[in-house]
């Protein structure tokens, strides 16, 4: 099954790159993938997005799994 996809999705820069670059090899950053991420218009939303679902994998957002995990933790606690 797959899930309709958020409106702003068709304005992501990230649909325009090869998917691959979203899920980079362990133990690398994905530098590239933020970089790009940090051009696009629809980064806050995006942004939004992952955090309200701790499943998503990859880059997103200009975040990692670990670093968007960590915002919820901190989230949490103010």
């Amino acid at each position: 099954m797959t899930l309709p996809s958020p409106e702003w999705f068709d304005e992501a820069v990230c649909a325009q790159v090869d998917a691959n670059l979203w899920f980079p090899d362990k133990g690398k950053r994905g530098s590239a993938a933020k970089a790009i991420c940090r051009t696009c218009p629809v980064i806050d939303a995006c942004l939004a997005h992952a955090l309200a679902d701790p499943s998503i994998q990859g880059i997103w957002a200009a975040t990692s799994e670990k670093e968007r995990a960590k915002l919820r933790r901190e989230a949490a606690n103010a």
